[in-house]
Parts: structure tokens; sequence; C-alpha cells
């Protein structure tokens, strides 16, 4: 199995994955853009595993070890390089159903943390966390940290109200009933005047 090989976004390589026995050989030649000790990272879904740290050898960085079961209990859709810093493990692969290209990722106790390269002009996933996000800097990138925004009290009222306004009644306006600020002005009839007056007329005559 062949894997496209990615730094900080950037295919930079391939990783080659072949069954021996119990155990998985792992064969890596890239050319990283990255700087540092640089490992190689796969990931399944959230799930990932460190296989190693790469070696210059000539002009590229190569990685090639065996690997068990155990240190692979999945099986990789993803791969990338880089340095682990603050826990963060470079990441690359579908978060909460979103394709993330290039980022970070942490596991807590107080579950998964991803952070993502900050750039001018860029659309963040998981924009309705971005009222409860901050900036870390790993390895010398400066990235935005995604977190669940609390549901306080005054926020869930607020729901709670334009909720209520949703379900509402249709206003007139919407409906099509006529209101004092959308009723059509009356048109008189010329016709209907003289008819009146002459009415009018007639009835003064019979009482003269």
């Amino acid at each position: 199995m062949d894997l496209e090989l990615y730094d900080c976004g950037c295919p930079v390589g391939t990783l080659h994955m072949e069954k021996t026995g119990l155990y998985q050989t792992v064969t890596c030649v890239c050319h990283p853009q990255s700087e540092g000790i640089l490992r190689v990272y796969v990931w399944h879904g959230t799930e990932g595993a460190c296989l190693g740290v790469l070696c210059p050898e000539g002009q590229d960085y190569t990685l090639r070890k065996r690997v068990s079961r155990a240190g692979l209990p999945f099986v990789p859709q993803n791969a990338v390089i880089g340095c682990e810093e603050q826990d963060f493990w470079p990441f690359r692969g579908v978060y909460e159903g979103k394709e993330i290209a290039d980022g970070y990722l942490r596991h807590g106790a107080a579950g998964d943390e991803l952070a993502v390269p900050f750039s001018e002009g860029m659309e963040y996933p998981f924009v309705h966390r971005l009222s409860c996000t901050e900036t870390v800097r790993i390895c010398g990138r400066v990235c935005v940290l995604l977190k669940d925004a609390p549901q306080t009290e005054d926020a869930m009222q607020t729901e709670d109200a334009l909720q209520e306004e949703d379900t509402s009644e249709t206003p007139p306006e919407a409906s099509g009933e006529p209101t004092p600020d959308n009723e059509l002005p009356e048109i008189s009839d010329p016709t209907t005047e003289i008819m009146e007056e002459n009415m009018r007329f007639h009835a003064n005559q019979q009482t003269s």
C-alpha cells in the first residue's frame, strides 16, 4: 500500500507499507519543507500513530522500519510529516465530517483540540467555534485553536427566542392580507358618481 506523504498541506514524498508476517514494513522517502526533528505520522480518522523519525540520506529524508500490529492497530488513510509540539501532532484527514488538509490535532482529557494554521482570507472550518478561539504557535506557525463555545444561560435564552420568532404566525404583509400600510387606494368611478347625482336629482324632484 502506498500513501502520499504531506508536509504543511503539500505532497513531499511517498510512504510504502507492505505486510510481512505479523509486521508491517514501512519505507518512506521524501523531501520535506519543514525543519527540525521530523517524524512520520499516519491517521485513520482522528486515530493516529507515530512511525518514527526521518533520517537524512543524501538529499532525501528516509524512514525504514518494521511496525507491529500493536504499534499500528489500524489501516492508515493519511500520512504526514512534521514536528510534535505541545502534544500537537501534524494532522490530515476528516475531523467531525470536514476534510482538514493541514492542521494539528491534540488529544486531551477534555477532548480533542484542532489547530489550523492562520492565513488571511482563509475560510476556517467550524465557523460556529470562532467566538471561542485563541492563537497558538506550533512548530513556528501561528495557528487558530478551535474550541467549542460554552452554552451559557444567556446564549440558550437567545437561541430559544430566535426559535420562537421562527415559529410565530406569518405577518399580514407576508400572507398578502391588506394592512393600513399596504391597502390599495380607492379609485373613483365617474360613471358611478353621475348615477348617484342623477338619483339625488330625481329624489329632489319628487319631493318638491
